[in-house]
């Protein structure tokens, strides 16, 4: 299908409260370190793909300042994201701030990644 999201699995998590983004971008980087499916990556070599698991490393957690208004449609951006799976890991993940104890955690995997049957 060439790229597209068709196959991303998006999930948004309102976090309320304080937040300690440290402890949450090592409890992300752990989970990246325990599921190899999360760092494969699918180079092609003689005109097929192969698996490839990168090695483990911290996940970056970027940070993007909005509102309530403005969330919709940032997690939507987000859940339409495309991924180059020859080179780019099938799991992206991005912190948004509404205000500080108001936090919403976008997720999203591609399917390669999260279901049984595509590894």
């Amino acid at each position: 299908e060439g790229p597209s999201a068709t196959y991303n699995i998006p999930m948004a998590l309102r976090l309320t409260g304080e937040l300690d983004r440290e402890a949450l971008r090592l409890a992300l980087t752990d989970l990246v370190m325990r599921h190899e499916s999360l760092r494969t990556v699918y180079p092609v070599h003689e005109n097929s793909p192969h698996q490839h698991v990168l090695p483990g490393g911290p996940v970056e957690l970027p940070l993007t300042d909005t509102t309530e208004r403005d969330v919709t449609r940032l997690l939507h951006a987000e859940a339409s994201r495309t991924f180059d799976l020859s080179g780019e890991p099938p799991f992206a993940v991005r912190l948004f701030r509404l205000g500080r104890q108001a936090h919403v955690l976008s997720l999203v995997i591609h399917h390669i990644a999260s279901d049984g049957w595509s590894n």
